[in-house]
Parts: C-alpha cells; sequence; structure tokens
C-alpha cells in the first residue's frame, strides 16, 4: 500500500454513516496499526455520494486533533 498520499485514500476506516441524502460518510483515523506518531497518517472524514459513488467532500483533521490514533473530541468542539 502507498502510505505517501494519505488522504487520497483509506488507512484505517473505523465508522461510517448513511445520512437522508443518500451519502455515505467515512471517518479515517489514519493509523497503521501502532499508535506510534510514525504510524500516525492524515485521519479524514469523507463523504461519498451513493447515487453516483463519487467523493463529494474529504475533510482532512489536524494533526492537534489526533492523539495515539484517536481523535480528540473536546478539542475538535
Amino acid at each position: 500500500m502507498n502510505t505517501a498520499a494519505p488522504s487520497t485514500h483509506f488507512l484505517s476506516a473505523q465508522s461510517v454513516y448513511v445520512d437522508s441524502s443518500d451519502t455515505l460518510w467515512v471517518l479515517d483515523v489514519g493509523n497503521l496499526g501502532s499508535c506510534t506518531r510514525a504510524h500516525l497518517r492524515r485521519a479524514k472524514l469523507v463523504a461519498i455520494d451513493l447515487t453516483t459513488n463519487a467523493v463529494k467532500r474529504t475533510i482532512v483533521f489536524p494533526d492537534s486533533l489526533i492523539h495515539e490514533g484517536h481523535i480528540h473530541q473536546r478539542r475538535a468542539l
């Protein structure tokens, strides 16, 4: 797997949700299996239109919101 551009593909999809407009939301924490900083990549939220199967939006989270492979929910608010 090419991990040079982690914002362009999934590394560790943690949860998925389909909303009322048929958009699939995928949370990817960007963790490759170890909780060391060397193994963490860009966490992101990806919106996929299920009608067209096209990516509608990708939101890449800043590293300051990530701690040991988890998103700091309090910092995000």
